[in-house]
């Protein structure tokens, strides 16, 4: 309806805007590190759901909520459940959330036989991040941390003074953004350690407060911050742990797609079927396990990192 010289000068106007728009996101988070987290995603197969362990495992389930969210991994008529849909947008740092399908976040662990495999004597198997934020929090100082961080933090921090449970609960809980408070809380009255002392060793530790610092540097001058890849957070609090999530979240996305991509190169027999967080379930082929279990134990290679990522192997339906 427009005279043909408005329309034109109409496209021309919207094409301008239009370059200027993808000269701003060129070679940025959204079209680099989203994308190949959004193939992944995309990319993991439906799950065989066998309907008589599903039946059995409803009836035990006391809660109607969890009931209902067990028939949503009802299969088909081809033996399959339906296709589960996640979101990398609905959290604030990107973990994934699941919007439709089968939500398997929400799966009790012992609730996963109801997966069975597609391969004749296959298995299900998960593959799982060793310490994923800590390890991560490590890496950006340029420290190229042990397999075991925990251990290493009892022996090298604290020089054993304190027990293996307590340094991982208490790095965990500071990384978080706890308080001595809460670590006190959170620590058996009988260890006989003082929170406030291993709070602060931590925070030293890990360098927490100068990447703090530069994070609310980043927060004042541009009214948000960003993870290590440049993912854009915009966030008023808790900057340490949204920073630390956040960029967890795409390591564990990109290292998964590296590892598919070896598991095809070296044609391991595996289909990647769900993603629960920092971890990936696999329907492997009963020939290819051992295979599978050896680049598993080499480590996994992650986009902007340097060394390899350790990672465990569990079977889920043994």
């Amino acid at each position: 309806c427009l005279p043909p010289d408005v329309f034109k000068k109409y496209v021309e106007g919207l094409l301008d805007q239009l370059w200027m728009l993808l000269k701003s996101v060129d070679n940025t988070y959204y079209l680099e590190q989203f994308v190949i987290a959004r193939r992944v995603i995309l990319g993991l197969q439906r799950a065989k759901v066998d309907p008589a362990v599903l039946d059995r495992t409803i009836s035990a389930e006391k809660h109607d909520q969890i009931k209902m969210s067990l028939e949503k991994f009802r299969p088909c008529s081809d033996g399959y459940a339906r296709r589960t849909t996640y979101s990398q947008t609905s959290s604030l740092t990107g973990r994934l959330t699941v919007t439709d399908g089968p939500n398997i976040l929400t799966l009790k662990k012992d609730q996963r036989s109801i997966i069975q495999s597609r391969y004749k004597s296959g298995v299900i198997a998960q593959v799982d991040f060793v310490s994923l934020e800590p390890r991560v929090m490590l890496k950006i100082m340029s420290v190229e941390p042990p397999v075991d961080i925990y251990t290493s933090v009892v022996e090298n921090v604290f020089t054993g003074s304190i027990s293996r449970d307590i340094a991982k609960t208490s790095t965990i809980l500071t990384l978080y953004g706890g308080s001595p408070h809460t670590l006190a809380k959170n620590i058996p009255s009988s260890s006989n350690v003082d929170p406030y002392e291993i709070h602060k060793t931590i925070r030293d530790y890990f360098s927490i407060s100068s990447l703090e610092s530069k994070l609310k540097r980043d927060l004042k001058k541009d009214g948000f911050i960003r993870n290590h890849y440049g993912r854009r957070i915009n966030s008023g609090s808790s900057l340490v742990n949204h920073f630390i999530q956040s960029t967890s979240v795409d390591v564990s996305l990109m290292g998964f797609g590296n590892l598919i991509n070896e598991l095809e190169i070296k044609s391991v027999r595996a289909s990647p079927l769900y993603i629960i967080h920092d971890a990936m379930l696999f329907d492997i082929h009963y020939d290819d396990i051992e295979k599978f279990k050896k680049i598993i134990k080499s480590g996994i290679t992650v986009p902007g990192f340097s060394g390899k990522f350790p990672a465990t192997f569990e079977l889920i339906n043994d």
